[in-house]
C-alpha cells in the first residue's frame, strides 16, 4: 500500500516574466512542483529549453500546453522528456511526443516512483525536421510560446478486496492496460479525439477515458467491408463532480505500443502502458481509480476522512436502460449488449495493512432513470472507506490443460485474427494478423452505423517468458489484408499482404532499395520495422504477397499471386507471361535482384522455403491444364512449367482433372542460381490445393493442403493413373488414411532429397478439413495444423503428456494439430477448438519440444484451452473481448517427455484403474471406473515411445472392462495409457 495526499483544484494560469535562459541542461530554469497546477508561460529562443525541479513527492504530472494552434505557421513544442542524474550524465525516465496533427496542443508526463529531494530535469523540444510534417506548416526554429505546470499528485493505492469467507477469492491479475492517446484515436469521420486521455485494448466493451468521464463503446463489426457496422456509446459521468479533474496514469507496464496509420504515417510510437488511472478529488475528499481484474474493468471510490460517500452519483448517458439487479448489482443495457457489475464491496484497511470488510455491501440504488448511487451504511469515519466495483471475481490462474504451457486470446472488441507467426531462436514470438479499428462515435446513446473499412495489420512481440514486449498497428484508412511474417537475425520484422488504402504509410530508404508508391497501382505491401517495432526501415507498395522467407545471407523471398516487374539475372528462370504466380528475391539492401512469373493459368504460390544451400522450394496450386515445354525452362507453349530431375523422383506431368477446370497442387524447386531444377503437378480428379511447404534438416520436403479428389491411387509411392490422388504408405507407418472421408480432406505428403515420395495420405473426418501450415523440428518430426469441419470422428491420436481433445467443443469449424515422427509414424493428433469456430493457421517448433501455434477463434463462449498463471507476468487475456466477433489466439505446447516409460496421471488415480495380472505373459484385464458416459482410448507404447496399439471405445460409463491380448509383444517394459477427454493415466506393464 502506498499512501500520499492529493489536492487537485481548478487550473490557474499566471504569466510570469522570467529572465529566459534554459538553453542547456546546465542553464536549466528552476521550477517548483505545487499541489495546485499553476501554469507559467515561457517562450523558446531555440530548438529546446531546459527546466529543473526538486521532487517533493513520489508522483508528479508535468503538463505543457502550446499557445498557438498547429498549422498557423508558428512552431510548436512537440516533445517533452524527463531525466534524472546530472547534466553530465542524464538518464531519460519518461517522454511524450505530439504527432503533427491540427488539434495537437498538450504534452503530458505522468511520473511515478520519484525520490523526494532528488533533482529532475525537463527538456521541451521543437521538432524541426520537415520530413516529420504532414499538414499545415512545418515547425522551424522561430520562438515558440507555451505554458508549463509541474503538479504533485498524491495517490492512495488500496489493497484489492480478497476474502475467502466472502465466497470468492480474487487473484489480482490485471487484465486491462491503459495507453495514452496522442492522436491515434479518431472518430468515425477520421478526426482525432484528443479529449480521450487513455484507452485500453482487449476490453469488451471498448473503454475510452477522458479527464471526467468513462466512455463504453459496443461494436458489431463485420469483416465484409460491404456490410454496415454498428456502434453504441455509453458515457458514465459523475453528477456534481469536480470539472477540473485530470486523469493520472500510474503503475507503468513493461510493454509499449506503436501506431503507423493513414492520418499519422510517421507514427505515434513508444506509448507505454499503465495498469491504473487515478482521478483525484472527483468530489471533496473522494478519489476514483480505474483498474481491472481477469473479468475486465474494475474501479474504486476512495472516501477519505471528511468525504461523503453519498455525494457519489453515476449517470449513464446513452444507455437503453439502467437497472439494479436483485442482488444489488448494476445492469446497463444497450442495443448491442449489456454491462453488468456486482454489488460493490466496501472495506477499510487497518494500521497493520489488512482488509477490514464492512458488514454490508455497497449495493447500487437508483436515483433516476439513468443515475445510481451506493447504499452506504455506518462505518468508522476516521479511516478511508474503499468501494470496489467490478464485473465479477475469478481465480487469476486458468484451468490446466495437459501439454499447453501458455495460451492467450489477443484482441479487442472488434474482429481480430492471427494470420502468421514467427518464433526466433531466442523463442521470441511474433504474432501477425489484422484488427478492425474502433472509431469513436460522436454521440452517446445514438446507434451509429457506418462502413468502417478500417482493417489494420498488427504485429505483437512476446518474449520467451510470454510477456508482451511491444505491439505495432499499421495501415491506412481502408482495409489491409495481412498474410505472413518473418524476422531476421537482428530482430527486424518483415511483413507482407494486400491493401486497399491510398494513404498506406510508406517509407523509401533510398537507392538501391525497391520502392513504389500508390500511383503504381500495386495492391500489396512490404514493410520492415526495427526490432522495437517503432521505426520504419522499408515500406513499399508491391504485388500482394502470400508468403515470405529470409535465407542465411539475408536475401528475402516473397511469393504470391499477381504480376510483378521482371528482373532476370543471367541464368535465372525468367517468365514474363502465361502465369499468375510470382517469385521475387530482394537482397539485404532491399534491392530487387530476381523476379519472375511462374505458372500456366490461374496460379497461386502459397508457400516458400529455403534450405541451407540456398535452394528455393515453392508450392501452391494451378488451373493450367497443359504441360509446359520445354522442360526445366520457361514454357513456350503456354503450359505449366515442369521439370523432371530423373531417377525415381515423383514426376506427374498430367493434371489430375484433365479439362475439368479444377486445380492441382504443385511442388517446384529452384537452385541457388534461381534455375528451375524440379517441378511437378500433384493431384487427382478433384480440387487439390497445397498451402504450405517446409524442408527439414535432412533435405526432406513436406507439403500440406486440401483435396476433394475422391479416387485414390491404386499404386502406392509412385505416379498414379491420371485422375487418382497420389498416395504413399511408409513401411513403418502406424496410421494411413487411403480414402477421402468428407467433402474435402486435408492431405499431407513428403519427398526425400531425391524427390522420391516417402509419405502421402488423406487426413480428415466426415465433415471436411484443410491443412494450413506445416513445419519440422531438428529431429525430423513433422507437424501440421489447420481447420476441421468434423464435429467428431476427426482422426485423433491420444498421447501423454500432450494436449488431447477427442471431439469438437460445439460449433464447427475447430482447429487441429497433428504430429508424425521422422519415420512418418503418427505420434499425436488432437482437436484444438472452442464452442464457436476456431482455426489454427500457423505452427513453429523450437528446441524439438516447444510447439508454438496461432490462429483465431470466434464465438460466444471462452472454451478454448487458455492457460495462464496466477503469478507470472506473462500476457494473459483469458476471455474473448470480441463476442460474437473473432480474437486472435497464440500458445505454446511443451512436450517435456516426448518418449519414455514414465508413469503419469491427470484427473485419474490408481483407485480408478486396475490392470492385472502385471507382470503377464499373455492377456491383461483393464478395469476403469467412470463417473459419466464418455469415450475411452487405450494405447500401448514401447520404452522408446513408439505406439504399438491403440483402440477407442465410445460412450462407456460405470465400470469399464477390457481384456487385451499382449502375447505378441516381446518380453520387457511397456506403458499402458488410458484417456477419457482430458483425464488420463499411464501405468507400466511388464511382459515376461
Amino acid at each position: 500500500m502506498k499512501k500520499i495526499t492529493l489536492t487537485l483544484v481548478a487550473i490557474a494560469c499566471t504569466l510570469a516574466s522570467y529572465a529566459q535562459t534554459g538553453a542547456t541542461c546546465n542553464d536549466a530554469i528552476p521550477e517548483s512542483a505545487t499541489n495546485t497546477c499553476v501554469f507559467t508561460n515561457y517562450t523558446t529562443s531555440g530548438l529546446e529549453m531546459w527546466f529543473s525541479w526538486t521532487a517533493t513527492g513520489t508522483d508528479a504530472q508535468i503538463i505543457v500546453v502550446n499557445q498557438a494552434a498547429f498549422g498557423t505557421n508558428v512552431p510548436h513544442l512537440h516533445n517533452i522528456a524527463l531525466f534524472d542524474g546530472t547534466c553530465g550524465n542524464l538518464n531519460q525516465l519518461e517522454e511524450d511526443e505530439l504527432p503533427f496533427l491540427n488539434p495537437a496542443a498538450e504534452l503530458t508526463i505522468d511520473a511515478s516512483n520519484l525520490i523526494v529531494g532528488n533533482t529532475y530535469y525537463i527538456r521541451v523540444k521543437i521538432l524541426a525536421s520537415a520530413a516529420a510534417c504532414t499538414q499545415g506548416a512545418c515547425p522551424g526554429i522561430a520562438n515558440s510560446s507555451f505554458d508549463l505546470c509541474i503538479q504533485d499528485i498524491d495517490v492512495f493505492i488500496p489493497l484489492d478486496f480478497n476474502l475467502n469467507n466472502f465466497g470468492f477469492q480474487e487473484v489480482p491479475v490485471n487484465a486491462n492496460t491503459y495507453y495514452s492517446n496522442d492522436g491515434q484515436i479518431i472518430d468515425i469521420n477520421g478526426n482525432p479525439r484528443l479529449d480521450v486521455k487513455s484507452y485500453t485494448i482487449g476490453a469488451n466493451p471498448a473503454l475510452f477515458i477522458t479527464d471526467n468521464s468513462l466512455m463504453y463503446v459496443f461494436a458489431r463489426i463485420d469483416t465484409d467491408i460491404t456490410t454496415i457496422d454498428t456502434l453504441h456509446r455509453i458515457d458514465m459521468r459523475l453528477v456534481g463532480g469536480n470539472p477540473a479533474v485530470r486523469a493520472f496514469r500510474t503503475e507503468k507496464t513493461s510493454e509499449h505500443i506503436n501506431y503507423f496509420l493513414g492520418h499519422i504515417p510517421n507514427g505515434i510510437v513508444n506509448k507505454r502502458g499503465y495498469s491504473r488511472i487515478v482521478c483525484s478529488s472527483v468530489y471533496p475528499n473522494i478519489d476514483m481509480q480505474y483498474y481491472s481484474n481477469s473479468n475486465g474493468l474494475k474501479y474504486y471510490f476512495i472516501v477519505h476522512p471528511g468525504g461523503d460517500a453519498d455525494d457519489i452519483i453515476m449517470r449513464f448517458d446513452g444507455a437503453s436502460a439502467v437497472d439494479v439487479t436483485g442482488t444489488g448489482g448494476l445492469r446497463i443495457t444497450t442495443s448491442l449488449g449489456n454491462i453488468e457489475f456486482e454489488a460493490a464491496h466496501a472495506y477499510q484497511i487497518n494500521k497493520p495493512g489488512t482488509i477490514v470488510p464492512m458488514p454490508w455491501q455497497a449495493e447500487f440504488v437508483k436515483v433516476s432513470a439513468n443515475e445510481v448511487k451506493f447504499d452506504i451504511r455506518n462505518y468508522p469515519k476516521n479511516k478511508p472507506l474503499i468501494i470496489q466495483v467490478d464485473r465479477g471475481h475469478t481465480i487469476g490462474a486458468s484451468a490446466p490443460h495437459q501439454g499447453i504451457k501458455w495460451s492467450s486470446f489477443y484482441g479487442s472488441i472488434n474482429s481480430d485474427r492471427g494470420t502468421g507467426l514467427y518464433v526466433d531462436l531466442s523463442k521470441n514470438q511474433y504474432l501477425y494478423g489484422f484488427s478492425w479499428s474502433i472509431n469513436l462515435p460522436g454521440l452517446f446513446g445514438v446507434v451509429q452505423t457506418y462502413n468502417s473499412g478500417n482493417q489494420d495489420v498488427f504485429v505483437a512481440k512476446f518474449n520467451e517468458l510470454h510477456e508482451l514486449d511491444w505491439a505495432t498497428f499499421y495501415g491506412g484508412m481502408d482495409n489491409e489484408d495481412p498474410t505472413r511474417i518473418v524476422v531476421d537475425g537482428a530482430g527486424n520484422v518483415y511483413f507482407i499482404g494486400g491493401t486497399f488504402s491510398s494513404n498506406f504509410p510508406l517509407f523509401d530508404p533510398g537507392a538501391p532499395a525497391f520502392f513504389r508508391d500508390f500511383s503504381s497501382g500495386l495492391a500489396g505491401f512490404i514493410v520492415v520495422l526495427n526490432n522495437q517495432g517503432d521505426t520504419k526501415l522499408w515500406a513499399t507498395h508491391f504485388t500482394p504477397g502470400i508468403d515470405i522467407v529470409i535465407d542465411g545471407s539475408g536475401n528475402i523471398f516473397i511469393v504470391g499471386f499477381g504480376n510483378v516487374d521482371i528482373v532476370a539475372p543471367f541464368g535465372a528462370y525468367s517468365q514474363s507471361t502465361g502465369g499468375s504466380g510470382f517469385i521475387s528475391k530482394f537482397n539485404s539492401s532491399f534491392n530487387q535482384v530476381w523476379s519472375t512469373q511462374f505458372g500456366g493459368g490461374t496460379d497461386y504460390i502459397n508457400s516458400v522455403d529455403v534450405d541451407n544451400t540456398g535452394n528455393i522450394y515453392i508450392t501452391g496450386y494451378t488451373s493450367a491444364p497443359l504441360a509446359g515445354a520445354p522442360l526445366c525452362d520457361v514454357p513456350t507453349n503456354g503450359g505449366f512449367p515442369l521439370c523432371n530431375p530423373g531417377g525415381n523422383a515423383y514426376y506427374q506431368d498430367t493434371k489430375g482433372d484433365v479439362g475439368g477446370g479444377l486445380h492441382d497442387a504443385f511442388v517446384a524447386v529452384f537452385d541457388n542460381n534461381n534455375s528451375l531444377i524440379y517441378s511437378t503437378y500433384f493431384g487427382g480428379d478433384g480440387d487439390d490445393r497445397s498451402n504450405a511447404i517446409t524442408v527439414d534438416a535432412f533435405g526432406n520436403i513436406y507439403i500440406a493442403g486440401k483435396t476433394t479428389s475422391a479416387t485414390p491411387a491404386s499404386t502406392l509411392c509412385g505416379v498414379p493413373a491420371t485422375g487418382r490422388f497420389p498416395l504413399c504408405d511408409p513401411p513403418s507407418s502406424t496410421f494411413f488414411q487411403d480414402n477421402l472421408w468428407g467433402s474435402s480432406d486435408a492431405f499431407f505428403a513428403g519427398f526425400n532429397g531425391a524427390k522420391e515420395p516417402i509419405v502421402s495420405m488423406y487426413y480428415g473426418g466426415p465433415g471436411g478439413e484443410e491443412a494450413l501450415d506445416i513445419t519440422t523440428d531438428d529431429a525430423g518430426r513433422v507437424y501440421f495444423v489447420g481447420t476441421t469441419w468434423s464435429s467428431d470422428s476427426f482422426p485423433v491420436e491420444f498421447r501423454g503428456p500432450y494436449y488431447n481433445q477427442d471431439m469438437g467443443l460445439g460449433f464447427i469449424p475447430d482447429g487441429f494439430i497433428v504430429q508424425f515422427n521422422a519415420n512418418q509414424q503418427r505420434v499425436w493428433a488432437s482437436y484444438l477448438g472452442i464452442s464457436g469456430t476456431a482455426s489454427i493457421n500457423s505452427v513453429v517448433v523450437r528446441d524439438n519440444n516447444k510447439i508454438f501455434f496461432s490462429g483465431y477463434v470466434q464465438g460466444f463462449t471462452d472454451n478454448f484451452p487458455i492457460v495462464c498463471s496466477d503469478t507470472a507476468s506473462h500476457y494473459c487475456q483469458q476471455q474473448m473481448a470480441s463476442h460474437p466477433n473473432s480474437d486472435a489466439v497464440i500458445g505454446k505446447h511443451i512436450v517435456d517427455n516426448p518418449v519414455g516409460i514414465d508413469e503419469y496421471s491427470q484427473g485419474l488415480t490408481d483407485n480408478d484403474l486396475l490392470i492385472y495380472p502385471n507382470p503377464t505373459s499373455g492377456n491383461i484385464n483393464i478395469q476403469l471406473n467412470l463417473d459419466q458416459k464418455q469415450n475411452i482410448v487405450i494405447s500401448v507404447y514401447s520404452v522408446i515411445g513408439e505406439l504399438l496399439y491403440s483402440e477407442k471405445h465410445e460412450n462407456k460409463s460405470g465400470k469399464f472392462n477390457k481384456q487385451l491380448d499382449v502375447s505378441a509383444l516381446s518380453d520387457g517394459m511397456y506403458l499402458v495409457l488410458l484417456q477419457t477427454g482430458e483425464k488420463m493415466i499411464a501405468r507400466k506393464l511388464i511382459i515376461q
